[in-house]
């Protein structure tokens, strides 16, 4: 039998666990976890490694400036 994908989606006020659940959710049902903030970081890393900056976009797609 094949299984229907589940969205597990965290809304909150900044410091309410958003984070913990989120993780405990991945933990706990193998889950993928996307979190803006993690990608965001890894965008600028990266970025800053090849002497680039970007502007990330609301709509997730990134400029250079």
């Amino acid at each position: 039998m094949v299984t229907r994908p589940t969205l597990f989606l965290t809304v909150g006020l900044p410091c309410t666990g958003k984070t913990t659940a989120a993780r405990r959710i991945e933990a706990e049902h193998n889950a993928l976890r996307l979190t803006k903030d993690e990608w965001v970081k890894a965008v600028t890393s990266q970025c800053a490694l090849a002497s680039t900056r970007l502007v990330v976009l609301p709509c997730g797609g990134t400029v250079p400036v």
